[in-house]
């Protein structure tokens, strides 16, 4: 792998490391994979610095401010070797992704996420659409501030049968509906980050997709579900009510729960009910963040201490920050 981001200001004395002699580029040419030039300013010398590398599998484009849907244009020089691709903080957007993103067959890991309150509108429901149709490989993808990724996009992730990491942190109109969609999907890792739509029968989702929630009500409040009683893993003390499963969900849920890694930071209308159903269906979960979530406190005598102690009892990490400090993606 080649390092450059943060050794040089410009793009321009990447391009004339190559000139150094034929045999440099030789090397360069057959040997280099892996290619990382975030934060540095790229214009027009992107094509001429991509046509020095033939089998480019990662290219790292991170915050490089003249990335955009034109610029974008040269990737298509590794279209068909390409597995990694980090785009998070440039300015592509849709027309990029259906022109240029989707015809890359082999990428599997991709990061759209935006930085800046300007970016957040560029990508929406129909380049993520595109994606979903032309990389059916991608087991990653990042799309946290993408504030025009609604439940439409959902859909269309749900084509891709290898995804196992989705970060929707910021997005803003993910509610329990994507949450029920989301579930069916089996994530080992998933960012739901900052969308408040998002409430306790959103959550329980996530590990039931085919629960039955009343379609009057889908926010799993404990006065619009049936329960049952069922006691919380490692805890000898009090019951928790869990809504029944639907007699015809049965083979959905033959294949269980996958979430390791699950981030819920400042989802402000999930309480402990809703983190406990989810805790214990959650069954391999290795690390939660449930930081700046208003309605919870695993540190007080109660519910909450038993919750974070049956977490750590499995061996899972529990990330919980009190304060309400809004943090937005860097």
């Amino acid at each position: 792998m080649v390092f450059f981001s943060g050794f040089f200001d410009s793009i321009d004395v990447i391009t004339t490391l190559s000139l150094v002699s034929s045999d440099y580029r030789k090397i360069a040419q057959t040997t280099i994979t892996s290619l990382d030039l975030s934060r540095l300013n790229i214009s027009t010398s992107l094509s001429r610095t991509l046509t020095h590398f033939h089998n480019l599998t990662s290219l790292n484009l991170n915050y490089c401010p003249q990335v955009d849907d034109t610029t974008s244009e040269t990737l298509l020089l590794h279209k068909n070797s390409l597995k990694h691709l980090c785009l998070k903080g440039t300015d592509v957007n849709d027309k990029c992704c259906e022109n240029v993103i989707s015809q890359m067959k082999k990428l599997e890991t991709l990061v759209l996420s935006k930085s800046k309150v300007s970016q957040t509108l560029q990508i929406t429901d129909a380049g993520v659409d595109a994606i979903s149709k032309g990389c059916s490989k991608l087991k990653t993808l990042e799309l946290a501030w993408c504030k025009g990724v609604t439940q439409k996009s959902i859909v269309s992730v749900e084509r891709l049968t290898q995804l196992s990491s989705l970060d929707l942190e910021l997005c803003g109109q993910i509610n329990n509906a994507s949450c029920k969609i989301l579930g069916r999907m089996f994530l080992s890792s998933l960012n739901l980050s900052g969308n408040n739509s998002i409430t306790n029968g959103g959550i329980l989702y996530l590990t039931k997709p085919s629960i039955h929630l009343p379609n009057s009500n889908e926010n799993g409040n404990e006065n619009s579900v049936y329960y049952a009683n069922l006691k919380m893993p490692g805890s000898p003390q009090k019951a928790v009510r869990v809504p029944e499963i639907s007699p015809k969900s049965s083979a959905a849920l033959a294949k269980k729960c996958q979430l390791e890694n699950v981030e819920l930071r400042h989802l402000t209308s999930i309480s402990m009910t809703g983190l406990e159903l989810f805790v214990m269906n959650a069954k391999k979960l290795k690390k939660i963040d449930v930081g700046h979530c208003r309605e919870i406190n695993l540190h007080d005598e109660g519910r909450g201490f038993e919750c974070r102690m049956a977490l750590l009892r499995r061996g899972c990490v529990v990330n919980e920050v009190l304060s309400h400090i809004i943090r937005a993606p860097l």
